[in-house]
């Protein structure tokens, strides 16, 4: 890195262009299209380098970045993986935008729980991101850390309690069905 406010590109390449590309893959299962959303990716946060605040902004940027992509992917790409409107499982007479903004709300708000979880507790963020985004094996996080894998597991759960406490902050609705089975 060149200083706290300037990054280098190819030095964010090597760090997450393997996490960007398992993103894609994962969706997509096609190891070309995945390579092509890396390429598309990169090129996106080298127009955007001068706006990056720090590295962890610069991972949940490339993130968030990746997903909208390889949605613009599937939609190009993929067609018969996005089902026509008539064959989609809403209720008769609802609007489709509505659900288009209710989707778009709820990732605004596991972002917002994201970076809630990252400002109280860095260890877990990175840790929930190399379990569940990065799909990372109890094995090799336990080698990353420098923890048992039980202290892994055990590090889990409690990210997994939190996650499911905000969540359920988050959404009334879902705290109230939640509350009448406690």
């Amino acid at each position: 890195m060149k200083d706290q406010n300037k990054f280098d590109f190819d030095e964010l390449y090597n760090e997450y262009s393997k996490l960007v590309f398992h993103i894609a893959y994962h969706k997509l299962r096609s190891r070309d299209l995945a390579e092509d959303v890396v390429q598309d990716v990169f090129l996106k946060l080298h127009s955007k380098l001068d706006m990056i605040r720090g590295k962890e902004h610069a991972k949940a940027w490339l993130i968030r970045v990746t997903s909208t992509t390889v949605v613009d992917y599937i939609r190009k790409y993929m067609p018969e993986k996005v089902l026509p409107l008539e064959e989609n499982v809403l209720p008769p007479g609802d609007d489709v935008t509505e659900y288009s903004i209710e989707f778009w709300d709820s990732q605004k708000r596991i972002d917002e729980i994201l970076e809630k979880m990252n400002r109280k507790n860095h260890r877990w963020y990175e840790i929930a991101v190399d379990s569940y985004i990065e799909k990372k094996s109890n094995e090799e996080l336990s080698e990353k850390y420098h923890m048992s894998k039980n202290a892994i597991s055990s590090l889990q759960y409690r990210i997994r309690k939190w996650l499911g406490k905000e969540i359920l902050d988050h959404n009334q609705d879902l705290k109230k069905w939640y509350d009448r089975f406690k």
